[in-house]
């Protein structure tokens, strides 16, 4: 996980345009986005929207030591969302769409 991020952050050290964030009422995310940081509330819609995550090769749970009802809720369905995306790109290997580096 360390490698990949930190070869994304080189990637987009060089346009400052490809990290961006997106909370309730604001963000600046645009389809260059490389890596987004977001609120678990954004990521549990996003969730509702898409449950395979598909655009997303990596998520990252930050301070989820501190519980609240939303890290609870997404680390349950983050725990059943790997395994469902492992299993679709076994039934079709031409599903690159999670990996994109």
């Amino acid at each position: 996980m360390r490698n990949y991020c930190s070869k994304k952050i080189q990637k987009t050290q060089k346009s400052k345009k490809k990290i961006q964030k997106k909370v309730r009422y604001e963000g600046n995310v645009t389809k260059n986005t490389a890596i987004k940081f977001m609120t678990d509330g954004i990521l549990l819609k996003e969730i509702a929207s898409d449950f395979l995550l598909q655009k997303y090769s990596a998520i990252i749970i930050d301070e989820a030591h501190e519980r609240n009802l939303n890290t609870d809720i997404l680390i349950g369905l983050l725990s059943r969302i790997v395994p469902l995306r492992l299993e679709v790109m076994k039934e079709n290997p031409k599903i690159k769409v999670f990996f994109s580096l």
